[in-house]
C-alpha cells in the first residue's frame, strides 16, 4: 500500500493501490483562505441586498402581506408615503436650489422636485397596487392554514403552528452564548501583545495586559456586580474588593492613565484622579440593575461587540476622511449580533418572570390563597425596595403599566378589549416617543444656548482683550511721544546753555572792538 506524507505533519495518510499523493500544506491553506473570501463575498453581497430592501422599506412596504386586509392597509400607507414623499420633494427641492443657487437653483430644483413628485408617486401607486394583489393571492392560504390552527408570524412573515414552549425556546436562545461567544471570537482580529511593567489590576479584573476596552468594561461589570454591597450586605471584605474593582477600571478604563500605569505603576496612574463613591460611580455608569429581572440589561450595559465598536470607528473615520465608505458587511454582522442579544434579553425576562409566578401557580388548590397573600406580601417588600433606588418610582411605574398593558393584550375576554389594549400600547409609545423627542429638543435648545453664551462671553473678552491692547498700544505710543518730546526739550535747552557764554563772549568782544575803534577815530570838527 502506498503512504501519502504531510509536508508539516510527516503522518502517513493511507490511499488507494497504485497512487501516490503529496499533501501541499500551504496549496490547502490557500484553497482555504480562498473558499473563506468567496463566502464572505457572498455574505457581503446579501448584506448589501438586506440594506437596499431596508432603505427601500423606509418608504415603500415591500414585506409580503397576511391577506386582502393586510396588504390593502399596506398599500395604502405605501401610496400615501409616495405622494407624501414627493410633495416635500417638490416644496423642499425648489428652496434649497433658490438657496444656494439664486434663479437658477430655483429653476433647477422646481425641475428635479417635480420630476421626484411624479415618479415618487408613480412608485408608490405601482407598488401599493402591487400590495394589494399580493394581499388578495394570498388570501385563500391565510383562510386554510388560519382553519388549521396555525399564526402569523408578523416578524418572519410566514405560518407556523400555534404551538409555544418557554422551556424550549429558552434553551435554543439563552444556551446559544457560547456559540455567540467564538462566533465573536471568530470576527476578532488578533491583537498584538501589550508589554507591560505591571500586571495587578490586569489580573484584578481578569484581563490580559492586550485586552480591549470593551473587554475590561464587561469584566469590570461582571466583577462589580457580583462584589455589589447590595448583594453583600454586611461583607467588609466585599466591599473592599469592590473598590478595588472600581479604582481599576478608572484607570484601565481611561487610555491615558492605562498607559501611565502600563509604564510607571498605579502610584503615578492614580495621581490627580478624583474620589467617588463606587456605587454611585457604578450606577453612573451601568444604570441601577435592581430592574433586571424586570427589564432586562439596558443597552447601555450590553456588552458591546467589537464588530459595533469597529463599525463606529470607520463611520467617524469615513466622515474625518470625507471617503464615505463602510463595511456593510460588518454593518450586517453587528445589527445581527444585536439582534440576538435583545432576543435573549426578551426571553430571559420571560424566564424570570415565570420563576417569579411559579410559586402560586403550581400551588395546590387549598393552599392558593395563602400562596397568592405570600407572593404579594414579597412583592410589596420589593417595591418598597426598589423605589429607594435612583429613578425607582418612574422606574416601577413604567414597568407596571406595560405588564398590565401586556395582560389586557393577550388575556382580555373580548377581542374588542384585545385590540384596544394594543391601540393603548401604540398611543403610549407614541406618547413616549413625542416626550423623549421633547426633552431632547429641549436639552439641545439648552445646549445650544449655552453654547452661544459661551460663544458671546468668549467674544466679548476677546473684544475687551483687544480694545485693552489697542489702548496699551496707544498709551505706549503716547509715552513715546512725550518722551521723545521731553528728550528734544531737554536738548534744546542743553545746546541754549552752551551757546549762551559764547553769545555773552562775542557780544563783549563786539563791544570792546566797537570802543577801541571809536577812542582811535578823531572827532569831526565842528562847522
Amino acid at each position: 500500500e502506498n503512504m501519502a506524507f504531510d509536508t508539516h505533519d510527516t503522518s502517513p495518510v493511507s490511499h488507494g493501490q497504485g497512487e501516490v499523493v503529496v499533501y501541499d500544506a500551504e496549496q490547502a491553506s490557500l484553497a482555504e483562505e480562498f473558499a473563506l473570501q468567496l463566502q464572505e463575498q457572498a455574505e457581503r453581497e446579501q448584506a448589501e441586498l438586506e440594506l437596499v430592501k431596508a432603505a427601500v422599506g423606509t418608504i415603500f412596504s415591500v414585506r409580503k402581506p397576511r391577506d386582502a386586509v393586510a396588504g390593502t392597509a399596506s398599500g395604502l400607507k405605501t401610496m400615501a408615503r409616495g405622494v407624501g414623499v414627493g410633495l416635500a420633494s417638490l416644496v423642499t427641492l425648489p428652496a434649497i436650489g433658490a438657496k444656494t443657487g439664486g434663479i437658477k437653483g430655483f429653476a433647477k430644483g422646481c425641475g428635479t422636485g417635480l420630476a421626484t413628485c411624479v415618479g415618487s408617486t408613480v412608485a408608490g401607486t405601482l407598488v401599493g397596487s402591487g400590495q394589494i394583489v399580493r394581499g388578495v393571492v394570498n388570501t385563500p392560504s391565510a383562510i386554510v392554514r388560519t382553519a388549521r390552527g396555525e399564526v402569523w408570524n408578523s416578524e418572519t412573515r410566514k405560518w407556523e403552528k400555534d404551538w409555544y414552549s418557554l422551556p424550549e425556546e429558552a434553551a435554543e436562545v439563552l444556551g446559544s452564548q457560547s456559540e455567540l461567544n467564538e462566533e465573536a471570537q471568530r470576527g476578532r482580529p488578533s491583537r498584538p501583545a501589550r508589554k507591560v511593567a505591571h500586571r495587578e489590576l490586569y489580573d484584578l479584573l481578569g484581563v490580559p495586559p492586550e485586552a480591549a476596552e470593551s473587554e475590561i468594561r464587561r469584566a469590570f461589570y461582571k466583577k462589580s456586580l457580583a462584589l455589589h454591597p447590595d448583594k453583600n450586605p454586611n461583607n467588609p471584605e466585599a466591599t473592599r474588593q469592590f473598590q478595588a474593582v472600581s479604582d481599576a477600571y478608572r484607570i484601565l478604563g481611561d487610555e491615558e492613565r492605562r498607559r501611565a500605569y502600563d509604564e510607571l505603576g498605579k502610584d503615578t496612574a492614580a495621581a490627580n484622579l478624583p474620589k467617588i463613591e463606587p456605587v454611585v460611580f457604578f450606577a453612573a455608569l451601568f444604570g441601577t440593575h435592581h430592574f433586571e429581572p424586570y427589564v432586562g440589561r439596558l443597552r447601555l450595559a450590553q456588552d458591546v461587540d467589537s464588530d459595533v465598536q469597529s463599525m463606529l470607528r470607520e463611520i467617524v473615520a469615513a466622515e474625518e476622511e470625507d471617503t464615505g465608505q463602510l463595511d456593510v458587511l460588518k454593518v450586517s454582522r453587528a445589527h445581527k449580533r444585536m439582534q440576538v442579544l435583545e432576543k435573549r434579553r426578551q426571553v430571559q425576562c420571560a424566564v424570570d418572570l415565570a420563576q417569579r409566578l411559579e410559586a402560586v401557580v403550581v400551588a395546590p388548590k387549598e393552599s392558593k390563597k395563602q400562596a397568592w397573600e405570600q407572593w404579594e406580601a414579597e412583592r410589596r417588600a420589593e417595591v418598597q425596595r426598589l423605589a429607594q433606588v435612583p429613578s425607582g418610582l418612574e422606574m416601577l411605574y413604567h414597568i407596571g403599566w406595560l405588564y398590565v398593558n401586556g395582560a389586557q393584550q393577550w388575556l382580555a375576554g373580548s377581542a374588542l378589549r384585545r385590540l384596544s389594549a394594543k391601540v393603548e400600547a401604540k398611543a403610549h409609545l407614541l406618547k413616549s416617543k413625542g416626550e423623549l423627542a421633547a426633552a431632547a429638543g429641549r436639552t439641545a435648545y439648552s445646549v445650544n444656548s449655552i453654547v452661544k453664551s459661551t460663544e458671546k462671553k468668549k467674544q466679548e473678552k476677546e473684544k475687551e482683550k483687544a480694545e485693552r491692547l489697542e489702548k496699551a498700544k496707544v498709551a505706549a505710543a503716547t509715552e513715546a511721544a512725550e518722551t521723545a518730546e521731553v528728550n528734544d526739550s531737554t536738548g534744546s535747552k542743553e545746546k541754549d546753555s552752551k551757546s549762551s557764554p559764547r553769545r555773552a563772549e562775542a557780544a563783549g568782544t563786539s563791544s570792546r572792538t566797537d570802543s577801541q575803534a571809536a577812542a582811535s577815530d578823531p572827532a569831526p570838527a565842528g562847522p
